[in-house]
Order: structure tokens, then C-alpha cells, then sequence
């Protein structure tokens, strides 16, 4: 059940190794680990994949688009992928609000994943967030827009650019006090 919704198959991602994420599941969900717990190490996960297979997720969503369109969907349970390039009119939420959840992504650089078939090693292969916005290529879509990192709803945390951000919006996002993740978490249950 999860793992299509953080592996969702596409012709970008066709080169990343699907088992390690998948046995990283398995093993989270017989170890009953709280859902606190394991959505803040999917969301802050870097390294490479034989490290940390929690990355592959990272591998799979390429772009900050997709990061944070599946994050809000599956953890916050809000469908923000409208907000993305225009504020909709059967919504509550606005672009700029979109981009700044996305803005906590905005520098994470993962490494793009070879050919198996030509002697491509992708459980070398990973993620690291950096102190700049990504300059990877295709990694943010015509749409983007910078603005400052905001919690969805919420106010604009202060962050220390030589901190990683993404703990920061796990942190926010799995405290008891969020009005979007227990209740995400309870319907995706």
C-alpha cells in the first residue's frame, strides 16, 4: 500500500533500486515503529541508499514538485498540487503557500541513478541537503517561485542556512500540536 504512493513508477526513476525502500518498510512496520518516527526519518533521510534506504524516496521524487506534493498528500493529507502555479479558486491554499513548503526541499540534491545495464552501482548513489538552493537540473519546474520556507497554514520558521531544513518541517509536521498529521495519519490507517 505505501510503497506506490512514495515510489510512484515513472520513466525518471526507472534506474532507482525499489528493494531497498521496500525492505526499509517491511522492516519500519514490523518494528511498529510510531508513525511520528518513521515519517520524520523518511522526510529528513540523507546519505546514500546502503546506508540509508529511506533516501530511495528522495531517488524516486526528483524534484521539489513532487516532494512536496507527496509529502502534504500523504502525511498532511492536504492535496496542495493545485497551488502550484496559480492560486485556485476551490481552494484555500495559494501558490505562495505551496512554495513554501516547498522552499524546505529547495536544497536537497539527489544524485541522479544509472544504468544498471551498464555498470551503474545505485546503492552508492544518494542524498545530501546542502546550505544553497539545488542546482540540479530540471529540479525545480517553470512554475517555482522563491520564497520564504513557511509551515502549510502556519508562520515562517527561522532557519540557519548552514542547518539542513527538512528537520525542521518533519519536526513541525509530526508535532502533537499539527492540525494536519494525526488526522492524515488516522485516515491513511
Amino acid at each position: 500500500v505505501w510503497f506506490p504512493k512514495l515510489f510512484p513508477r515513472d520513466s525518471n526513476n526507472r534506474f532507482v533500486l525499489r528493494d531497498p525502500l521496500v525492505k526499509w518498510l517491511t522492516d519500519k512496520f514490523n518494528a511498529n515503529t510510531p508513525w511520528n518516527q518513521f515519517v520524520f526519518e523518511l522526510v529528513t533521510a540523507s546519505g546514500t541508499v546502503e546506508e540509508n534506504p529511506a533516501v530511495t524516496y528522495f531517488l524516486a521524487n526528483r524534484s521539489v514538485d513532487k516532494l512536496t506534493d507527496g509529502v502534504t498528500q500523504h502525511f498532511l493529507g492536504i492535496r496542495l498540487q493545485c497551488a502550484q502555479c496559480h492560486n485556485h479558486p476551490f481552494t484555500d491554499w495559494k501558490q505562495t503557500e505551496y512554495w513554501g513548503v516547498a522552499e524546505f526541499f529547495a536544497r536537497v540534491r539527489p544524485e541522479n541513478p544509472k544504468n544498471g545495464n551498464k555498470g551503474g552501482d545505485n546503492t552508492k548513489i544518494g542524498v545530501q541537503e546542502g546550505p544553497n538552493r539545488t542546482k540540479a537540473k530540471d529540479f525545480f519546474p517553470e512554475s517555482a517561485k522563491a520564497v520564504a520556507p513557511k509551515f502549510l497554514g502556519g508562520p515562517e520558521p527561522t532557519l540557519d542556512p548552514t542547518q539542513p531544513a527538512r528537520p525542521i518541517l518533519a519536526r513541525w509536521m509530526t508535532a502533537p500540536d499539527n492540525p494536519f498529521f494525526a488526522k492524515a495519519m488516522v485516515n491513511r490507517t
